[in-house]
Parts: C-alpha cells; structure tokens; sequence
C-alpha cells in the first residue's frame, strides 16, 4: 500500500483552525500578565518617589515642595523647579540636579532640563499608553521633558515669591504636622501624561495639547502644565476651581483627541480597576474606581480632621 505523505485541505484548515483559538485565548493572557508587569512597576517608581520625599523631609525638616518658583539673583539660595527637581538627589540622579543648580538664570532655572530630553526613568509611568517614553513633541513649541505621576500640593505645598521678591513657603509642612496621619495622605498620584482635550476648564481660552512637563515650576500664565494637582494660581477665584468630591480621579479617560474628556484638573489613571498613589508614609497602594469623592477628597488633605469612609 501506498502511504499518505501530505494533510488533506481539511486536516490543514482544521489545524489552521485550533491555532488560531490556541492564540485567540493566549493574547488575553498575555496582556494581562503585560498589564500586571506595568503596575507593579508604577508601583515600585510611586515607591521610590515616596522614599526620596522621605529622605529629603528627613534632611530639610520639611515634605519637597510641589514646586519652587521664587529663584532669583537676591535670593539664590532655592533654585526654580517642580517636586521632581527637588528630589533627584534622593533617586540617584544628583547630577541632574546639579545641571539645574549650574543653570547662569536668575529664575526658571528647571528649563535646563525641560526640553529634548526624557526624565529619569522613574518618573515615566509605564501604564499610562498617552507616552511610554518620557518625552513629548508639542508641534511648534518643541520637545518636553513629561512624566505620568503629581504631587498634591495641599499635602506638600510650594515656595513663592512675596511681594519684595523674597522666598515664603506656602502650605508646606513636615510629616509630623499630617495630623490626619501619614497613612491617610495622599502625596502624589497618577495623571495621564498627555491630554489632547481642549480646551480645559481651567484653561478655556486655551486650544492645544496638555502634558505634565516634569521639571516645570511655572505657578502663574501655565500652571496647568505642572506635574501637581489641588493647585490654583488665583486661589477660588480660578477659572474651572474644583474642591472636595468634586476632584475625585478620573479611570481610563479618552485622552487622545480634542473630543475626549480627559479632565486636567484631575488625577486620572489608564488603568480600568483604579488608581495607584503614595501615601505619606511611603506606602503605595491601589484606590478602587467606587471610592466616593467624599473619600478621595479627605484622603487629600493632610490636616482637615476628615475620616477615611469604609470605601477607602
């Protein structure tokens, strides 16, 4: 008898068949486990956020302030620049700050590593799909330096210039003084990296891209592009002023076209089971999408006497 050496069209398309089922029910697998990987990896950077916060209230007697913008040729002692700045001797990356320091300005001395270049990677969030690789193209006004994680400046504060041009800190505060207990504050959060929706609330006269410049420390005309939330340049007064339940985060919002409701006054995770943030005391963990706005809002003020809801 002669033997058989080659599949039928049938047998071929059965095969066929079974691997592409075998691989339909894989890729779901296989992104989850992707997905997992990038969690706790934002995880471990919210982690060593909060340890460098740890480490320079240990050597300042204060939390890093959200932002600095109140260098200049009086008063050098603080150099301009966001919380990021500020703790980058804390991640191993001194030189950096160093070139901020060097920066011959008077003021504005983050800009020395604002553009063509991405930040360390620790402040880059790999579960945020608006920018995986730390730096942003905004057509004509270049290339910035972004990151997908904010301080919450009603926990951490900022220092300004007074009216004769000399440093005050606002709202900064040692961990001693979060009376609502470290554990019960929320230092810094998520906020997608990039948000084409506009114009924003908080900008309504404004039409073009909105993204987290990493180093930035511009308080006045372009606050909303600083990596910080709860801060308004104008106090209640602001346009698009938010408080209370009302600045509850936002999940997995449609960031990538003017129609989408990415809303920039907000913290917003990619993520569809929630946010991640980093408490006071270091620790990092995981908000679920149904905590009430009552509940987000208390866990944002350090000292407000609120108690956390059973939903926390």
């Amino acid at each position: 008898m002669r033997r058989r050496i080659a599949f039928t069209l049938i047998e071929l398309l059965v095969v066929i068949a079974i691997i592409a089922i075998l691989i339909g029910l894989l890729l779901p697998a296989v992104q989850k486990v992707r997905e997992a990987a990038a969690r706790m990896q934002s995880t471990n950077n919210l982690k060593q956020i909060g340890l460098a916060a740890h480490n320079y209230a240990d050597a300042n007697q204060t939390l890093p302030p959200s932002f600095v913008e109140a260098s200049s040729a009086a008063f050098p002692q603080w150099k301009d620049g966001s919380w990021m700045v500020n703790i980058l001797p804390y991640v191993e990356q001194g030189n950096l700050k160093q070139v901020v320091d060097n920066n011959a300005a008077t003021s504005g001395q983050y800009y020395a590593i604002t553009y063509n270049q991405s930040p360390p990677k620790i402040f880059i969030n790999p579960t945020d799909p608006s920018n995986s690789g730390g730096a942003y193209t905004d057509g004509p006004w270049g290339v910035y330096s972004v990151t997908g994680y904010v301080a919450n400046y009603i926990a951490t504060g900022c220092v300004v210039k007074n009216a004769s041009g000399a440093p005050v800190k606002q709202q900064m505060r040692d961990l001693v003084a979060v009376t609502d207990g470290t554990s019960n504050t929320i230092l810094y959060t998520q906020r997608v990296t990039v948000c084409k929706v506009s114009p924003q609330p908080h900008r309504p006269g404004y039409v073009g891209d909105y993204y987290n410049i990493a180093p930035y420390a511009n308080a006045g005309s372009w606050y909303q592009w600083m990596p910080v939330i709860n801060y308004w340049s104008r106090g209640t007064g602001s346009a698009g002023y938010v408080t209370g339940e009302a600045t509850k985060f936002q999940s997995n919002p449609l960031w990538n076209s003017a129609s989408g409701n990415c809303d920039y006054r907000l913290a917003s995770s990619m993520g569809s089971s929630g946010i991640l943030v980093c408490m006071g005391d270091g620790s990092v963990r995981g908000v679920s999408n149904s905590v009430n706005g009552a509940t987000w809002w208390a866990a944002m003020t350090p000292d407000g006497g609120e108690v956390l809801g059973g939903d926390w």
